[in-house]
């Protein structure tokens, strides 16, 4: 599914069960299926669940740290973080686009020249 949605997207999020190491090593397949340089927030999911995490906090947060990711975790159960989580990225697009209408060459402006007519 990400091929497809993720061609023209402006931020993604990618999101892993904490109390699954396999879906925390799938991270960086994921994101070779999105645009490059794009702004991407992972979000851990289901902290709930603190006696079943099997990926640590600082663990995760070191490994988005060095991949440029911002990272959050969350509990859809709870809804802890999850709006906090959104706004985030919300937030990382609208700097992003932003920072690409910057680097882009304003637009010209055409008018139409307006011509006389010679009386008589």
């Amino acid at each position: 599914m990400a091929p497809i949605y993720g061609r023209n997207a402006f931020g993604a999020i990618i999101m892993f069960d904490i109390a699954s190491k396999s879906s925390f090593n799938s991270i960086l397949e994921w994101k070779s299926k999105l645009t490059d340089e794009i702004p991407i927030v992972v979000v851990g999911n289901k902290c709930d669940l603190e006696d079943r995490r099997e990926v640590s906090y600082e663990e995760a947060h070191n490994f988005c740290e060095n991949n440029g990711f911002e990272y959050w975790e969350c509990s859809a159960a709870t809804g802890k973080n999850v709006p906090d989580s959104f706004n985030s990225l919300l937030l990382s697009c609208f700097n992003f686009r932003l920072q690409i209408e910057k680097n882009q060459p304003p637009n010209a402006i055409l008018t139409e020249e307006k011509q006389g007519r010679a009386c008589c």
